[in-house]
């Protein structure tokens, strides 16, 4: 009885070492999953940020507002040349309509942003000759839910330019009601040629911008008695 006892109470602890040992292999399994998952996450967010180098600080939020028409154009040196961004969103708009529901896209160029628009506006700039990178961002305004920027709410553009010459590019946000699906938001920067330029130069109205600061705070209401 005492060697049958030994054996079934040798067996026992058998098993139980043998379950010990998978829940550590498991655990250490789903340890080494999640360190690599966490590893593939930064590595994934550290490519991203250097992809958009040219953006400024990403919270960084604006303020546009419509300008005269009469604003005076960017002076622009020999080296230089004249680039305009014009906001072609895409909801519909009648020349020089200003919407609360339109997208505020922030410009930025070699990491600093300088300047943004919003519906049927521009801004014009100097940009010196050779290589340039420019960035568009939309921030999450009232009409512009900060659902649809899970992706696709920022666009990179290379732009080649030549002392003396204009250029145009063409800044457009796309806010798509898909129903039950919510909605689908992007944005998309482009060059157009020089006759498509001056048209949407001549349905919009120069943008007047205000960068705010991202840790600035709001002043507090008072109630008075």
């Amino acid at each position: 009885m005492m060697a049958g006892c030994s054996i079934r109470e040798t067996m026992r602890r058998s098993r139980i070492l043998r379950n010990a040992l998978g829940v550590g292999l498991t655990l250490l399994v789903a340890m080494a999953a999640f360190s690599q998952n966490a590893q593939e996450k930064l590595a994934t967010k550290q490519r991203i940020q250097r992809a958009e180098a040219a953006c400024g600080d990403p919270l960084a939020k604006f303020t546009v507002q419509p300008g005269a028409l009469n604003q005076p154009v960017a002076s622009v040196r020999r080296d230089e040349a004249l680039v305009y961004i014009l906001d072609d969103t895409v909801i519909p708009f009648n020349p020089g309509q200003r919407h609360s529901g339109a997208a505020i896209i922030g410009v930025g160029l070699s990491g600093q942003w300088i300047g943004a628009v919003k519906g049927r506006s521009y801004i014009a700039l100097p940009l010196r000759a050779g290589e340039n990178h420019v960035c568009g961002r939309v921030q999450s305004t009232k009409g512009w839910p900060a659902g649809c920027f899970l992706v696709g709410n920022t666009a990179l553009l290379r732009l080649q330019v030549v002392a003396g010459q204009t250029y145009y590019v063409r800044a457009r946000a796309y806010h798509i009601d898909a129903g039950d699906d919510g909605f689908f938001c992007a944005v998309n920067l482009d060059t157009v040629n020089p006759d498509e330029g001056k048209l949407l130069l001549a349905e919009s109205l120069p943008a007047v911008w205000k960068k705010i600061s991202p840790h600035s705070q709001p002043p507090r209401k008072t109630s008075h008695p």
